[in-house]
């Protein structure tokens, strides 16, 4: 199943273990979404496991996003960058490269900020980065987005349980 690009750039760490789909996407998946749209997945399949016979339910999974975390800050209410993410780890962010993690401009967009990179994601040319003590996950968002070489940038989400609901 082919990957839709909002997809590999917004939940990289689940990109990297699922084939996934967009439940807004009806027609080519490299169309960019229209805006409004949300951020249901379809989880096709896990990239081991062989595909489902047709005969079978299909699982419709509402992600938040990534990795599963000890500490996580709550969304400030009515922040409009923050809006998609109910929870998330205070001080980390992931931050997608045009040209990776390790090109000059990643290094440059870093060293503005103040971030360190604290996990690689090579396939998905991105970084799960920590900011400086006293910057808000908001703030770096904000600041992130403006640089050049950047192509995505989000908090690091808390997983929640998802919503499923069987469709035949």
């Amino acid at each position: 199943m082919h990957l839709h690009p909002h997809l590999r750039t917004s939940f990289p760490l689940i990109a990297a273990s699922l084939a996934i789909a967009c439940t807004a996407c009806t027609a080519m998946p490299d169309e960019p979404l229209a805006s409004g749209t949300n951020n249901d997945i379809l989880v096709a399949q896990s990239t081991n496991a062989p595909p489902a016979p047709p005969s079978q339910p299909t699982q419709i999974v509402k992600i938040e996003v990534a990795p599963a975390v000890e500490t996580a800050a709550q969304t400030p209410a009515g922040d409009p960058l923050m809006t998609p993410w109910r929870h998330y780890v205070d001080g980390q962010l992931i931050v997608m490269y045009q040209d990776g993690h390790r090109s000059a401009a990643a290094r440059a967009a870093n060293q503005q900020i103040g971030a360190k990179v604290i996990q690689a994601f090579p396939v998905m040319r991105g970084a799960l980065v920590a900011l400086p003590a006293g910057m808000s996950v908001p703030e770096a968002v904000a600041r992130y987005q403006a640089l050049p070489g950047v192509i995505n940038v989000s908090p690091n989400a808390v997983a929640t349980e998802p919503d499923t609901v069987a469709m035949h």
